[in-house]
């Protein structure tokens, strides 16, 4: 077998996959709008997706991919910017979707403890998941096989795709990385 570590970059991609930046936010940055599914970047996420930049920004990359949720692309923006790249979108890599676990206050006024039930409530996500080893812990998900199967043939079709280039792929790496083995090798 030739290259069977692909150390020849001429015979793979190389795949940076970051996760996106905070996006919990803090009672005094918090919309009452009821939509908490597509979050914006929180304050700490917007420094966190600068210092991004900064870190990847002198390197060289081919093409940048994101999943489409709103944090993911604001995460992503400061880096395309310095870049010079514009983001490909790519449905397939936004995260799982996840039933109702914690119902949120109704009382959209008391922000304080709509910032705490979010806080819990991505809590609750990762201990269940982290203690069954698959979302399917979660009622009403997504099954995990089909998540990691949406998100590895995404990333797989990037992969071919860029063969012999560098490409940074933005989406919620909660995903566990050891399914990252299930993308195939280039032929």
């Amino acid at each position: 077998m030739e290259d069977p570590f692909l150390i020849q970059r001429s015979h793979a991609a190389e795949l940076f996959i970051v996760r996106h930046a905070d996006a919990i936010p803090e009672a005094d940055e918090i919309i009452p709008s009821g939509i908490y599914d597509d979050l914006p970047l929180s304050r700490l996420g917007r420094e966190q997706a600068l210092a991004l930049a900064e870190r990847l920004g002198s390197l060289n990359f081919d093409a940048l991919y994101s999943s489409p949720l709103r944090r993911c692309l604001q995460t992503a923006a400061p880096l395309a910017e310095r870049l010079g790249l514009k983001p490909t979108v790519i449905e397939d890599l936004k995260e799982i979707k996840l039933g109702n676990l914690r119902p949120l206050p109704h009382d959209g006024e008391d922000l304080e403890a709509l910032s705490r039930a979010l806080q819990e409530r991505q809590a609750d996500i990762v201990r269940l998941a982290g203690e069954a080893g698959h979302w399917d812990a979660i009622p009403d998900s997504e099954p995990s096989k089909s998540f990691r199967g949406r998100v590895v043939e995404a990333l797989d079709e990037i992969a071919r795709n860029h063969i012999g280039q560098r490409v940074l792929a933005l989406r919620r790496v909660l995903f566990v990385l050891n399914d990252l083995g299930h993308l195939k090798r280039p032929s």
